[in-house]
């Protein structure tokens, strides 16, 4: 077989093939889950499936995940959301912008510690929009003398000061710090990891929020140091930081 008809074989089978409502059905797709809830605000249930092309047939990881929305009130309105690849996709149903419509929030693991993918998509009045999800505007860390690390959530304000004695040994051996406790190196703390939310109900009259967890990392991911803690509330249009705290991974 030539390297043309190999490619040519390839495009065929991943590409996707439009039904009649003009919504992609992947081949080799399966129904991960099924949901039924009012997210357009027509006091009808809308029915929800969240589909995925699996890896393998044994596997739990999915190559491409979307959700098919399907309106009982108009038989013509259908929406698609493409949610990318991961592992145990899940749907949560929350009125996060507090219009009183349930809103989509989606979530998957991009690898088996968990870290993954969340997006938030409201339907209401029969339009679909993706909410953004809060993220904190001001992160940095970087390590210091004395095996330590001061880490600054905000710009203006004190740093918050890690110790990382427990550590030393692993630091010493990376060449970050010398015996002596000194930094050989300039090297920032590790902040590339995605944010993780939660629903989080606050009272009846408020509704709910999101709480977010941001893991901090020292000479690696895996170097967990500890994990920023923040609690938003979408309010006018934009979300709202009511609370942020650090916690060490070694308390």
């Amino acid at each position: 077989m030539t390297i043309l008809k190999l490619v040519l074989i390839t495009m065929l089978t991943i590409q996707p093939t439009l039904t009649a409502n003009g919504l992609a059905k992947e081949k080799d797709a399966v129904l991960i889950n099924t949901y039924q809830a009012d997210v357009t605000g027509d006091g009808l249930l809308e029915d929800i499936d969240l589909m995925g092309v699996p890896f393998s047939q044994d596997g739990d990881y999915y190559h491409n995940i979307w959700a098919e929305i399907r309106s009982k009130d108009q038989d013509d309105e259908r929406w698609r959301v493409d949610y990318g690849d991961g592992y145990e996709p899940q749907i949560q149903f929350i009125d996060a912008n507090h219009d009183n419509v349930q809103d989509i929030l989606y979530q998957s693991s991009s690898n088996k510690k968990g870290l993954g993918k969340q997006k938030l998509h409201t339907f209401a009045s029969n339009k679909q929009l993706e909410i953004s999800l809060p993220k904190l505007k001001y992160i940095s860390g970087k390590f210091i003398d004395d095996y330590k690390a001061d880490l600054k959530i905000t710009p203006n304000a004190k740093p918050i000061q890690i110790n990382l004695q427990n550590r030393s040994d692993a630091y010493i051996q990376s060449g970050v710090y010398g015996k002596d406790g000194k930094l050989k190196k300039s090297k920032s703390l590790l902040l590339n990891t995605p944010d993780y939310y939660v629903p989080v109900k606050l009272t009846d009259n408020k509704g709910y929020g999101l709480r977010s967890y941001k893991q901090v990392g020292g000479i690696s991911n895996e170097d967990h140091l500890g994990t920023i803690e923040s609690l938003w509330y979408y309010t006018d249009g934009k979300w709202v930081v009511l609370q942020t705290e650090w916690k060490d991974s070694n308390r």
